[in-house]
């Protein structure tokens, strides 16, 4: 979560964030099963949230999942961005989560035991560890805050081992921008095709939509807001029982990204993407 959302009243508990972890879960997942080349049945690809490690289901489950992938804590992961660290916690189970973030105080605010290092930087300056250090970049929510996101990409591909991974997510649909987008210090949104563009140093292993279910309430949110003053958008609160229900909802999206299937649109795409090619940041 950035540190802007906080300011704008956002929540941990708020549902588009605990859903969001949940489905950096499940992309970390498919990483390292793509990177590890396991081969499981459907059933073992399950994915169980965070808060039900403790069943009987979820111990069987990961035993056949942890066998399959025995170099999972050997990776080095690099969070770009981190803000105030919500998803540390899931990455750090899989393997040494490095973060940079720009702002001191976000940085300052993450516990040390929860990370291998910190550092505080401009990305848009270049990012400062050497080449082919990283088997995984991760950029939640980032790209579209950089106005040159064309060099930090670069320089990812730069610090990505041959058949790294790049996971991310990013805004969609240009014509969503809002004051929203403008509060928290957006350049642009994203579609599928400047993504392809933007991503040609890499080879793309799986690219959709997510949040779906919010894409018509934010158009009609949107339409509400035409005119009215970008200072005075704040994050809705929900009371308990509709926080839960659209929880629930993005739950059922993420189940259906963890099976491959396909949502049409939505107000954010996820992407992983893999460096297969030795090209230098020339940008």
């Amino acid at each position: 979560m950035d540190y802007k959302d906080v300011e704008l009243g956002a929540t941990e508990d708020f549902f588009w964030f605990k859903a969001k972890i949940e489905l950096i879960d499940i992309l970390l997942r498919k990483v390292t099963l793509v990177r590890n080349s396991c081969s499981l049945t459907i059933e073992d690809e399950a994915f169980v949230p965070p808060s039900h490690k403790n069943d009987v289901s979820y111990q069987k489950e990961y035993a056949v999942f942890s066998n399959g992938v025995n170099t999972i804590n050997k990776m080095k992961i690099l969070d770009i961005g981190c803000g105030i660290g919500s998803e540390l916690e899931v990455m750090k189970s899989y393997g040494d989560v490095y973060i940079i973030d720009v702002e001191p105080k976000t940085i300052a605010s993450i516990p040390d035991s929860i990370c291998v290092e910190k550092k505080v930087c401009n990305v848009c300056d270049g990012i400062p560890y050497q080449d082919s250090y990283f088997d995984i970049v991760v950029a939640f929510d980032l790209l579209e805050h950089l106005q040159d996101d064309v060099f930090v990409i670069g320089e990812i591909h730069r610090i990505l081992k041959k058949k790294g991974f790049l996971v991310f997510t990013v805004p969609a649909f240009q014509f969503l921008f809002s004051g929203h987008d403008w509060l928290l210090g957006h350049f642009r949104r994203y579609n599928k095709n400047l993504l392809k563009d933007r991503l040609r140093q890499f080879k793309c292993m799986e690219v959709g939509f997510w949040a779906c279910s919010l894409f018509l309430p934010v158009i009609f949110e949107k339409l509400l807001r035409y005119n009215k003053s970008n200072q005075t958008i704040k994050f809705r609160t929900f009371n308990k029982f509709f926080n839960n229900l659209f929880y629930n909802i993005l739950r059922f999206e993420n189940y259906l990204i963890r099976y491959k299937v396909p949502l049409p649109f939505g107000t954010t795409i996820y992407g992983i993407y893999q460096n297969t090619k030795d090209i230098k940041n020339t940008s």
